[in-house]
């Protein structure tokens, strides 16, 4: 049986998976905590994404909420780095999600 992070999604025109995504460098952390990260990721492709991580505790449960967002240059992203998830999502509508069980989509035009 596959794995979830080895499921290929079609992500804007092209597949990935959560396994691909791990594959992506840090170039910049911002926040780095056991419940946050924020950092500026570079795919193998070149593309620049601010990264956030969030994990939110919640017993039995805990709620994990993981996005790329697609920037133009490492300042939109220090810019962005700074900001609230809603205001991130409504100047940066292109994102990858990823959903708890490993499921990747994309968000946006």
């Amino acid at each position: 049986m596959q794995e979830s992070k080895d499921i290929k999604y079609v992500v804007f025109g092209s597949p990935l998976s959560r396994k691909d995504l791990s594959q992506f460098m840090t170039l910049k952390t911002y926040v780095d905590t056991s419940h946050d990260t924020r950092a500026l990721m570079q795919s193998p492709e070149g593309k620049l994404y601010l990264y956030s991580w969030h994990e939110e505790m919640g017993f039995p449960n805990d709620s994990v909420h993981e996005h790329y967002f697609e920037v133009d240059n490492q300042e939109q992203s220090d810019r962005y780095s700074r900001v609230s998830m809603i205001e991130i999502k409504i100047h940066l509508p292109r994102y990858i999600h990823v959903s708890p069980d490993c499921k990747v989509t994309g968000v946006g035009v």
